[in-house]
C-alpha cells in the first residue's frame, strides 16, 4: 500500500486528503495541533495519526508540504533525516521562488517538486475542507532541479486525481502572477476594511455596508499565519504591484474630473475584460485610464522576460511529450 503524508492540516492539507482517498492508500497526518489532527481523522481526511512530524514521514512515498509558508525551512530540516530512499517532497505554498531556494538548501538531493493549488476559501481549518475544492482549478507544479522524472509524475498524479488541472510556470513568474491576482486582492481587501473601520464614523457606516462591502473585504479574513507568511515570502513583486495600483487608482480618479463619458469607457472597459476572463476568452490590452504625471517614474517594473514565460511553456510541452511517450510505449 502506498503511504502519503501531508504535513499541516488545515483547509487545503485536509481538502487534499478528502480528495485522495483510495482504498490502496495509508494518508498519515500530522499538525502541530492535536485538535486538527483528531478532527481529520473523524472527517476522514486522513487514515493514520503521524504523533510525530519525524515518524509520519517515514517509509512515506510521498510527503506534502501544507503548513504556513513560514513554518516550511524548519519542517524541511526536521524530515530530512528521515525521508524514505526516493522519496518525493511537495508543497501547496502561495511563492515558490523562496521556496524553491528553500528546499535546495534544507532538502539536498530530495525529491522536490514545488505545488500550488489555486484554490482556497478565507475561512480556515480543517473543518471547512472539501473534497471538491480542486476541481477544475489550477494546479502549478515546478519540478526543482533535484526532481526525477518519477517525482513529477507522483505530483502530476496528485493534481489528475484531486481534479485540477496542471500549470507549468517558472517559480519567479508563478510570484509575479499570482501577485497580481492573489496576493495584491488580499492586501487590497486588507487595506479597505481597516480605513473603513478606522474611521470616526464607522458605527453610522457600518450600517450601510451591505454585499459590496462584504465581498471587497472577504479576503481580509485570511488567516495572518497564511497571509503574513505570503506577504514576507513575495515582498517584492507585491510592492510592484501595489505601485501599479496606485497608479491605476489614480487614473480611475482623474476619470472622474474627466466626465460621463470618460467614466464609462473606463467602467465599461473593465467590466468587458471579466467577462472575457469568467468565459475564458481572450482578451488584448485595450483601453487605459490617462496617466498621471510623475507617477509613472516611480514604478519599478518587476515583470519577467519572454524568455522566462517561454522556459514555462518548455518545461510543460516536454513533460507532455515525455507522456505521450510512454503511452505509446506502453501499447
Amino acid at each position: 500500500m502506498k503511504r502519503i503524508t501531508i504535513i499541516g492540516l488545515g483547509l487545503i492539507g485536509g481538502s487534499l486528503g478528502l480528495a485522495l482517498r483510495d482504498p490502496t492508500l495509508e494518508i498519515v497526518g500530522w499538525d502541530t495541533s492535536r485538535n486538527s489532527v483528531s478532527r481529520a481523522l473523524k472527517m476522514g481526511a486522513i487514515d493514520t495519526d503521524g504523533k510525530t512530524l519525524a515518524a509520519s514521514v517515514e517509509s512515506s512515498n510521498l510527503v506534502i508540504l501544507a503548513t504556513p509558508l513560514l513554518a516550511f525551512p524548519d519542517v524541511m530540516k526536521e524530515i530530512a533525516p528521515v525521508l524514505a530512499p526516493g522519496a518525493t517532497v511537495t508543497d501547496t505554498g502561495s511563492t515558490k521562488g523562496v521556496v524553491m531556494d528553500w528546499a535546495e538548501t534544507h532538502l539536498p538531493g530530495i525529491n522536490f517538486v514545488g505545488g500550488h493549488p489555486m484554490a482556497g476559501k478565507e475561512v480556515p481549518g480543517v473543518e471547512n475542507a472539501d473534497a471538491a475544492l480542486f476541481k477544475g482549478a489550477t494546479y502549478c507544479v515546478c519540478p526543482s532541479s533535484m526532481a526525477s522524472r518519477s517525482a513529477v509524475d507522483a505530483v502530476m498524479a496528485i493534481v489528475d486525481n484531486v481534479g485540477a488541472v496542471p500549470y507549468f510556470p517558472e517559480p519567479r513568474e508563478h510570484d509575479a502572477m499570482v501577485a497580481a491576482t492573489s496576493h495584491l486582492p488580499l492586501l487590497l481587501s486588507s487595506a479597505l476594511m481597516t480605513l473603513v473601520s478606522s474611521s470616526e464614523s464607522w458605527r453610522e457606516i457600518r450600517r450601510v455596508a451591505s454585499s459590496g462591502f462584504s465581498g471587497a473585504t472577504r479576503l481580509a479574513s485570511t488567516v495572518p499565519s497564511m497571509s503574513t507568511g505570503i506577504c514576507i515570502t513575495n515582498r517584492e513583486a507585491i510592492e510592484h504591484w501595489i505601485d501599479r495600483f496606485i497608479e491605476e487608482l489614480l487614473g480611475y480618479k482623474a476619470l472622474l474630473a474627466a466626465g460621463e463619458e470618460d467614466v464609462r469607457t473606463g467602467l465599461s472597459t473593465a467590466r468587458d475584460s471579466r467577462e472575457d476572463w469568467l468565459a475564458g476568452r481572450d482578451s488584448s490590452p485595450g483601453w487605459r485610464p490617462p496617466p498621471v504625471p510623475g507617477i509613472g517614474e516611480q514604478v519599478s517594473s518587476l515583470l519577467l522576460g519572454e524568455a522566462l514565460v517561454n522556459r514555462g511553456r518548455k518545461i510543460m510541452s516536454l513533460y507532455e511529450k515525455g507522456s505521450r511517450d510512454d503511452k505509446e510505449g506502453a501499447s
